[in-house]
């Protein structure tokens, strides 16, 4: 569902940018009309090459790994394939969340990229787990996490 999510951004700035050629035509006839969709065209691309390989990024990294939290114990079971990593809340040492600044400033998400976000968890065992928003959805943890930390990115790759 969360790759769902970001296609929604990309959907909604192409019916935005379709609004360009047709006030075009409205203001100034056909004689503009096909410079606009080419220029429209080129803007859609070139928005959507950065938002395809962030989103290539996120979902190699997540491919194939689960998060599952018991709320009522406060324990944690990390799936990455074969690999298994069950921790408790008392075991997290740090968690690092980068997010973009317009969603840290929760302003308008001017490009479709910036709803995208990661945490780093470093357990005092010293194992680190990358959790992306592919795996929960917008990051919203079900419950508080100790010494999160944030930063603020213009484009959050990993």
């Amino acid at each position: 569902t969360s790759h769902f999510q970001q296609v929604n951004w990309q959907i909604s700035y192409g019916v935005m940018l379709c609004f360009i050629p047709m006030y075009i035509y409205y203001q100034y006839g056909s004689e503009g009309i096909s410079f606009s969709i080419s220029l429209v065209a080129g803007f859609f691309v070139l928005n959507l090459i950065p938002h395809c390989l962030i989103h290539y990024n996120y979902y190699s990294r997540g491919k194939g790994k689960c998060l599952c939290i018991d709320l009522k114990s406060k324990t944690f079971q990390f799936l990455d394939g074969g690999f298994r990593v069950e921790f408790k809340l008392a075991d997290i040492d740090s968690v690092v969340t980068t997010i973009s600044k317009s969603k840290a400033n929760r302003n308008l998400r001017l490009f479709p990229w910036d709803s995208y976000c990661y945490s780093n968890i470093l357990l005092k065992s010293g194992d680190e787990i990358l959790i992306t928003n592919l795996i929960i959805r917008e990051l919203k943890w079900p419950i508080k996490l100790p010494n999160e930390k944030f930063i603020e990115a213009y484009y959050c790759w990993i």
